[in-house]
């Protein structure tokens, strides 16, 4: 990988990492526990002492969150319809 590309990777590694740390405490846990250490909703729920659909709707929230604030750093996409899936932060 260039020294550009690496310097780009490594801002917005950062930035995302600033996003997900700027989330309301409830949000964040569950993006870790999910997101980062690949938990289960269940094996969330169990450590967080809370129900599954209470880890499912945090989760929803905190990823339209993070959609909003990482907005911003989205390349432009092209004309073309084929740059996949709405709101892939990709």
């Amino acid at each position: 990988m260039s020294l550009p590309a690496q310097m780009i990777r490594t801002e917005l590694a950062e930035r995302v990492q600033a996003a997900v740390a700027s989330l309301p405490d409830h949000y964040r846990q569950v993006v870790v526990l999910c997101d980062l250490c690949e938990l289960s909703y269940a094996e969330a729920a169990s450590r967080l002492r809370c129900a599954v659909g209470t880890i499912r709707s945090r989760l929803s929230r905190a990823h339209a969150l993070l959609a909003k604030k990482l907005r911003p750093l989205r390349s432009p996409q092209p004309e073309i319809g084929t740059a996949g899936p709405e709101g892939c932060l990709i």
